[in-house]
């Protein structure tokens, strides 16, 4: 976060060609097996036949995280095609839900936070040795100081070393000064936009 590098850990979406492969092996083997099934297994015996039913259920079973892999694959790819323009018309839950897949991809463990007794603070990253209290802010105007105080304040609440608050727009003087004076990270619209861009081209800074 901030200037400082951090690491790459978007998935090679280019492994969903390996689902396609394993579904298409999957189909030959069954299509195989019902061409000769007759041949050695007698229809009498088929049902009793504990290998043919082994033989149905270990891809029938392996099926089942195929589906869930390419699921999880199509929502992250529905996330990486969002620009910085169509945000600005999410809620503020998806928003907060966009970041933290963001922060994901930059390498940082998230906590979504948010909701009463949480002093503002939206979502806990984590990487490394620092532990960042984030307030999220999605709006039309320019954020005020009182978005770096809750997140300054839930600080110690959340037990971290540092607090950050992001927007989709930009800060005030106010809150800027604020910012510096409490070691709280700003990340506006210019720095967010550009993290979009590595999540969309699979690199960090």
């Amino acid at each position: 976060m901030g200037s400082k590098k951090i690491g790459n850990q978007l998935t090679d979406y280019t492994n969903v060609n390996w689902t396609i492969i394993s579904f298409v092996v999957w189909i030959i083997l069954i299509v195989g097996f019902s061409l000769i099934e007759d041949r050695f297994f007698p229809a009498s015996n088929l049902s009793n036949n504990l290998c043919v039913q082994i033989f149905f259920c270990i891809p029938a079973i392996s099926f089942i995280p195929m589906l869930g892999y390419i699921a999880i694959t199509v929502n992250r790819k529905k996330l990486i095609d969002i620009h910085i323009s169509q945000i600005d018309s999410m809620s503020g839950i998806d928003f907060e839900k966009y970041v933290k897949a963001l922060l994901d991809f930059h390498g940082f463990r998230t906590e979504a936070k948010g909701g009463s007794g949480d002093l503002g603070v939206d979502i806990v990253a984590t990487k490394r040795n620092n532990r960042y209290a984030i307030q999220i802010k999605r709006q039309a105007s320019k954020v005020s100081r009182r978005a770096v105080s809750d997140a300054v304040a839930g600080k110690a609440y959340h037990h971290c070393n540092t607090s950050a608050v992001i927007t989709n727009n930009y800060f005030t003087e106010g809150a800027i000064k604020l910012a510096k004076s409490n070691d709280c990270l700003l990340i506006d619209r210019d720095y967010l936009t550009k993290m979009i861009i590595q999540f969309q081209r699979g690199k960090s800074q």
